[in-house]
């Protein structure tokens, strides 16, 4: 059988490789966890993206109503405006028509008087009657060219009246085209803001792709780094022990076609023994170390 230093050479390969094994199993969960950590982050990053979107695009919604709001009461002054000179105007076409009345009702009156006047002068004195019939004729002749400048006037001021109107009705359209502008800009603001979310979540996607292809590689490298420390300590191992072997066959009557045990256990020596003695040692030994080997 084997000795005890055999035994302690083979138990002490197989604790260094389950150590090894164990390091690198918490190696790749190490990397595991903060990979995972990585993705966690960038999805808040991602959300928290949105959301600042989400708020842009809510904004520049209330700030385009309370422009349509702003414009709305403006029309409604406007309208306002346009119904005070309408009143104006007609309030102030009949105030001139009145005092054309008065003033025409006054000359008739004072015709009459100055008629009146004349018929008894005339009775005792028909020279002077005359002449007050032609002072009647001229003042009925200024009377005349006072109503008719009169009336012009009023026509005057309708008209002026009118003008104002379509003034105000004019500017009014001028303002619901405006709004209308300012309605069709607010729309594209929101789609571009809309446009915007959209780019940014798709460069957050793949950014993330990309974050996973990369940590892919990085597993790899990780789980190569964990074997190669492994394997140079399998055959800093062997030639540790060669010599104990060595002494072990010979004692034995073993005769050993190499020393590349351990290094063919983890690819790094040759992979040929020869065996010149049956028994119990010879059948497990090799099996302990191929066992020992997958660790490796």
């Amino acid at each position: 059988g084997l000795t005890q230093a055999q035994f302690n050479v083979a138990n002490d390969v197989a604790n260094f490789g389950s150590s090894m094994a164990e390091k690198g199993y918490n190696a790749q969960m190490g990397a595991n966890a903060a990979n995972a950590a990585l993705t966690a982050s960038g999805y808040n990053a991602q959300m928290g993206a949105t959301a600042a979107n989400a708020a842009l695009a809510q904004n520049q919604y209330n700030a385009a109503a309370d422009t349509s709001a702003t414009n709305a009461a403006l029309t409604q002054t406007q309208l306002g405006n346009v119904n005070t000179a309408a009143a104006f105007g007609a309030d102030m076409a009949g105030k001139q028509f009145a005092t054309s009345m008065d003033y025409n009702n006054f000359a008739t009156g004072l015709l009459g008087n100055q008629y009146s006047a004349g018929i008894t002068n005339n009775n005792t004195n028909a020279g002077y009657g005359q002449q007050m019939l032609a002072n009647t004729q001229g003042t009925n002749s200024l009377n005349a060219g006072l109503t008719q400048q009169g009336l012009a006037n009023l026509a005057s001021l309708y008209n002026t009246g009118i003008g104002i109107a379509q003034q105000n009705f004019d500017n009014a359209n001028t303002s619901a085209g405006t709004l209308a502008n300012l309605y069709n800009s607010s729309a594209g603001l929101y789609n571009n803001a809309l446009d915007r979310t959209t780019a940014v979540q798709t460069q957050r996607l793949n950014n993330r792709l990309n974050t996973g292809t990369a940590n892919s590689a990085n597993y790899n490298s990780l789980i190569g780094a964990a074997g190669n420390p492994l394997t140079i300590n399998a055959a800093g191992m062997e030639a540790a022990i060669n010599p104990v072997i060595s002494l072990t066959a010979a004692g034995q009557g073993v005769a050993s076609g190499g020393t590349g045990v351990l290094g063919s256990l983890g690819g790094t020596g040759s992979s040929t023994s020869t065996q010149t003695q049956s028994g119990m040692a010879s059948q497990w030994l090799p099996a302990l170390f191929q066992g020992a080997a997958l660790f490796t």
